[in-house]
This record gives C-alpha cells, structure tokens and sequence, in this order.
C-alpha cells in the first residue's frame, strides 16, 4: 500500500516537472520493495537508501490514515 501511494505522488512530482522530486520518491519506492519485511513506520524506512526525513514523514502519514495529504 505504500509504494502505490508513493507512485501517486512520484507521478504528481513527474507532470510537475520536478525531476529531482520524482528520482527521490522513485529510489524510495526501489528500496522499498526490495525490502524483505513490509515497513510498519516512517522510522524504519528512513533506515533504508533512498528514505529521507520528508519520505519518512509521508510514509507514517500514510500507514496512518491510508492516504497522504501532499496528493
């Protein structure tokens, strides 16, 4: 469920234009689903390459209240 929130707002970042915004969110995507276990919290995926503080954040949201308000 994160990923496919995450590729909404990749794409919202791609038609934008913002290629530096898009790369970020599709290198977190990337190490998300190579991760073995499904991400329980922001912190956890901040601890893999790609994950940032902002990602983080919007990935808690996300496991939250199943949607992000950035979409």
């Amino acid at each position: 469920m994160t990923n496919e929130q995450l590729q909404v707002l990749e794409e919202k970042e791609r038609k934008a234009g913002d290629i530096y915004r898009e790369r970020a969110y599709h290198n977190a995507i990337r190490s998300i689903s190579i991760y073995p276990k499904q991400i329980t919290s922001g912190e956890e995926a901040r601890k893999l390459k790609g994950v940032g503080n902002s990602i983080s954040t919007k990935i808690d949201e996300i496991l939250k209240t199943g949607t992000c308000s950035q979409q």
